[in-house]
């Protein structure tokens, strides 16, 4: 069977913040992705200062009101 090998895409950001920001952008695009697609979306996070980067996530545009 033969493998495929896949390109790693790299990405550096000048701070913290940027980091903040494109994460909130990333993990917003793909739980509307998957909600079109299967009608859920879950994120399972292990703790870490991972939990303060997704800080954007409820901060407009991201956060929004029902």
């Amino acid at each position: 069977m033969a493998t495929q090998k896949r390109k790693k895409k790299v990405l550096n950001f000048d701070s913290e913040e940027d980091v903040a920001n494109a994460l909130a952008k990333y993990t917003a695009d793909l739980s509307e992705k998957f909600i079109k697609e299967k009608g859920s979306f879950t994120v399972v996070l292990s703790g870490g200062t991972l939990i303060d980067t997704m800080r954007k996530l409820v901060e407009p545009p991201y956060k929004r009101v029902s």
